[in-house]
């Protein structure tokens, strides 16, 4: 897109800058939206409308952590939010449940035994591509 006045004659900016585009942002904005509304859409039975925040609370996290290391640990969202591994871990459950995040097991930080680690579902990666317009691909 090219600069364009604005009403006041100033130039805009324009809309291929790094960290600021729109397709950044409107990603940012896609992925709560959807997590919000798969939470929100889709309750658990025995939900409470509490735990519906909290865990919208922890794909926002979860969301902001992803882009240094897309494999999530309890270690590093208890080190991130100061919550307990018990109560994040109460979180998680559900978000696993809905199919918003892919639990796996993996090595710990100290390389020697394993570890939970979670991941954002691909296919709700995949929705959010869709969303922001990549390219619908046919399976071969």
């Amino acid at each position: 897109m090219s600069k364009q006045g604005d009403h006041n004659g100033r130039q805009a900016k324009s809309h291929h800058s790094d960290a600021d585009s729109p397709r950044t942002m409107g990603f940012e904005q896609a992925y709560m939206a959807m997590s919000m509304n798969q939470i929100l859409a889709n309750p658990l039975e025995g939900e409470t409308p509490s735990a519906h925040l909290k865990q919208i609370a922890l794909m926002t996290v979860i969301g902001s952590l992803k882009s240094d290391d897309p494999m999530i640990t309890l270690t590093r969202l208890t080190e991130t939010t100061g919550l307990t591994r018990s109560a994040l871990a109460e979180m998680i459950g559900p978000l696993v449940e809905r199919g918003l995040l892919v639990e796996k097991m993996g090595k710990n930080a100290m390389g020697r035994g394993m570890a939970r680690q979670f991941e954002i579902s691909p296919a709700f990666l995949q929705t959010l591509g869709l969303i922001m317009g990549d390219p619908i691909r046919h399976a071969k």
